[in-house]
């Protein structure tokens, strides 16, 4: 007999390889197919519950023990497992969602906007659907501490949805809360092949379009300011900024990227952009373009320019690929690709996770932007055009 178990092959598929089933895993994945019903009523023997799990008959025993004192199943003597009457009704009336957590890294508030505006977004839907909304801060920066600390903040995962945002977990942390049906959707973070809830900027398509834009304006000389970190959302700006280039038969000169990340990550991004722009600026052959991965460095690369004596659009165009969320900075100069507001990652993250089963059915929704022309951009002079 096999397990009454629905999704096995894809959901074993996804198992990372250092995983092990546990008492607690096992009894929290069978409570989850419970809740989806399961045929006949009647769980497999525990040899084959064994195999299934890759795991001892002892685990699974303490696991269905567990199940018995939750109210869940009957044994019978001859250690045949059913269902009692009711239930997956009652299972899903328990595990029936209640409360939306925001995590993200401590720094991350103190110092970047973005993360205010997701979290209000998501406080904003969360109370609009009459669930609780809390927001917990980690200190850690390593992605096994992070791991660690999220944990360690569960309570009841299953009535529990959380919005990550900003974090460093890697891939075989999914894999584990895939595993466990823990519902949580990745805020403005796409796993580079594991599919999960997700919901971002399409940041490729904004660098591309931004890119584009001078392209088409007639500039030949491109270059970009922005941070240049081994995450899903830098590589895809680094791969828009790449195939727009490619496709108009554009140089790329290493030498006309600059990364304006901060020396230590907690540390504030504001000013770097701009020190990183002047240091390209200043150099005897520099770009006519500059494609800025966000708002934020598209206004301070603005004023590196007017530091410099550049005048803007006549000597260089800048454009933006981001949206505009931070009050002290002028995007009525500034073109960019406007990509909606943060706030609508959060209403979005809390969507998701308040579908009939976040964990059955994972969707990925990219947001893209259009473009909103001002007084950054224009063709390049004369001269400039024919280098």
């Amino acid at each position: 007999m096999t397990p009454g178990i629905l999704r096995a092959t894809a959901e074993m598929s996804n198992k990372p390889r250092e995983f092990r089933w546990t008492v607690e895993t096992i009894h929290r994945d069978l409570k989850r197919h419970i809740r989806h019903g399961i045929p006949g009523n009647q769980l497999a023997g525990e040899r084959a519950l064994a195999k299934y799990y890759d795991a001892t008959c002892h685990t699974i025993r303490k696991a269905l023990a567990k199940l018995t004192e939750d109210g869940l199943i009957e044994r019978t003597a001859g250690r045949m497992t059913f269902l009692r009457p009711r239930a997956a009704e009652q299972l899903a009336a328990k595990c029936a969602l209640n409360k939306i957590v925001m995590v993200y890294h401590d720094a991350d508030m103190r110092g970047n906007p973005f993360v205010h505006h997701v979290a209000n977004g998501a406080d904003r839907r969360a109370r609009a659907k009459r669930l609780d909304f809390q927001i917990q801060p980690i200190s850690p920066a390593d992605a096994d501490a992070q791991f660690e600390a999220i944990r360690a903040a569960e309570q009841d995962p299953y009535s529990t949805g959380w919005v990550l945002s900003n974090l460093n977990l890697r891939e075989e942390h999914m894999r584990q809360w895939l595993m466990e049906a823990v519902p949580f959707v990745m805020v403005d973070q796409i796993p580079a092949v594991l599919r999960t809830n997700a919901v971002a900027f399409d940041s490729e398509q904004a660098v591309h379009r931004a890119t584009e834009h001078l392209a088409q304006l007639g500039h030949k000389a491109i270059g970009c300011v922005g941070a240049i970190m081994e995450n899903s959302i830098s590589r895809a700006r680094r791969r828009g900024f790449h195939t727009a280039l490619a496709k108009h038969d554009l140089p790329f000169r290493p030498e006309w990227i600059v990364d304006d990340s901060p020396p230590e990550p907690a540390m504030p991004r504001h000013g770097c952009s701009r020190q990183a722009a002047k240091a390209l600026l200043e150099r005897r052959e520099r770009p006519t373009g500059l494609v800025c991965f966000n708002v934020r460095a598209g206004g301070e690369v603005l004023e590196a320019a007017a530091e410099l004596g550049i005048a803007v659009p006549a000597q260089l165009s800048v454009i933006a690929a981001g949206s505009y969320y931070s009050p002290d900075l002028p995007p009525a100069q500034l073109t960019r690709i406007d990509q909606g507001r943060p706030e609508q990652l959060g209403e979005l993250a809390v969507d998701l996770l308040t579908r009939a089963d976040p964990t059955a059915n994972l969707i990925t929704l990219l947001l893209e932007g259009h473009l909103v022309e001002s007084n950054s951009t224009a063709p390049p002079l004369e001269a400039d055009a024919a280098r």
